[in-house]
Formats: C-alpha cells, sequence, structure tokens
C-alpha cells in the first residue's frame, strides 16, 4: 500500500492508495441506492452534469480500464470543521490525479461534484459547458466509499460536520488506466505522485 505522511501550509496529512481491480471495484456498487440518497437531501441532484441522475454508473464508466489507483487523502480535525478542509483535501487531490491521468494514459475519479463552473448549465437546461474536462466522482457512480475505505484503508467516512464529534475528515478519488503497473510505478519521482505531490 502507498503510505506518504506530508505537509502543506501547516496541515498535515496521510495519502494512502492501492491498486484495485476494476471488476472488484464493481462489487461496491449500489447506484440505485445511492442516487435515492442524492436525491433525497442533496441540492445538486439534477443540478449537476456530474451528479445522479446525470452520472453514469462506475461500471459503464470504468468498461474500458482494467484497474483503478483508490487514493484516500485524510486530515485529523483539531479545531477545523469537516466543511473546511474537505475542499482543501480536493484541491489538494485534484492536480496530483490531473497529473496522473496525463502520465500514466488514465482516466481520474473527483472527490465530489464537479465545480469547473460557478453554475452548472445543467440547472439551466443547457449541455455541459467543458464536457472534455468534467470528472465524476465514485459516489456520483454509485460506488459504496465508506465499505470500500473500510475494507482497503480501515478507515470510515465521517459526515458529521461537528469538529467536536468528528475525528477527521477524508476525501477519496482514483485513476482508472490499463497498463501493469505496480504501487512503486505510481511514487516514482520522475512522474509519479513523489513528484507531483508537493513534498
Amino acid at each position: 500500500m502507498i503510505n506518504i505522511d506530508f505537509k502543506k501550509d501547516n496541515k498535515s496529512y496521510n495519502l494512502k492508495g492501492v491498486i484495485v481491480k476494476n471488476n472488484n471495484l464493481i462489487s461496491y456498487m449500489n447506484y440505485e441506492y445511492f442516487s435515492s440518497l442524492c436525491k433525497k437531501s442533496c441540492p445538486n441532484y439534477n443540478n449537476n452534469w456530474c451528479c445522479p441522475p446525470n452520472s453514469p454508473k462506475f461500471s459503464d464508466y470504468a468498461n474500458n480500464f482494467k484497474y483503478s489507483l483508490v487514493l484516500e487523502l485524510k486530515y485529523n480535525l483539531n479545531e477545523d470543521s469537516i466543511s473546511e478542509i474537505h475542499p482543501k483535501l480536493r484541491n489538494l487531490l485534484a492536480p496530483l490525479l490531473i497529473n496522473l491521468e496525463n502520465e500514466f494514459n488514465g482516466l481520474y475519479t473527483d472527490s465530489g461534484n464537479c465545480k469547473l463552473c460557478k453554475t452548472c448549465s445543467c440547472s439551466k437546461d443547457k449541455p455541459c459547458s467543458n464536457p472534455s474536462l468534467i470528472r465524476y466522482s465514485m459516489e456520483s457512480m454509485g460506488i459504496d466509499l465508506d465499505k470500500l475505505s473500510d475494507n482497503y484503508f480501515n478507515t470510515h467516512l465521517l459526515w458529521n460536520n461537528n469538529s467536536d464529534e468528528a475525528e477527521y475528515c477524508i476525501a477519496i478519488a482514483s485513476l482508472l488506466y490499463n497498463d501493469e503497473l505496480t504501487e512503486n510505478d505510481f511514487l516514482s519521482k520522475e512522474k509519479g505522485i513523489l513528484k507531483y505531490i508537493n513534498l
């Protein structure tokens, strides 16, 4: 398993990663269930091109790829809240995954709803303004991230925004790819995580 501790802006983070066959990831998919949760409680439902019901099933999205490098970025909360920290985790993961996508001829999944545009054109019944740039999150494609995180990283997602109760915040994203790669390939200082994580 990839396991890297690093600091950014005087904050300490832990990045873990594991290579998983996409056929195994599909076993964590329950698209209808998670779409129904989004429909009940999320304002982005049918208002964002990357969110249900517009997001594809993971099984369809990953159809042309054999493997995923699943990454979990974790920050232990002190005075911070989940709502403050999660965007920072996303802002650390996205540039890393964009670079890995280019280096390893892959396709990355984001760690939340698309934020490319200030207001998504979906809410105005117009086509996506950046169709080549959008990336879906694993949860929007029906993946049970809590179960996935528990099985591979021995952590659970914490949804409580009360920093007195939540001990940590995590963001999960992935890189889909086809080549026979090892975790050491992804750790390469020439083109891997260690090149782009800005240690």
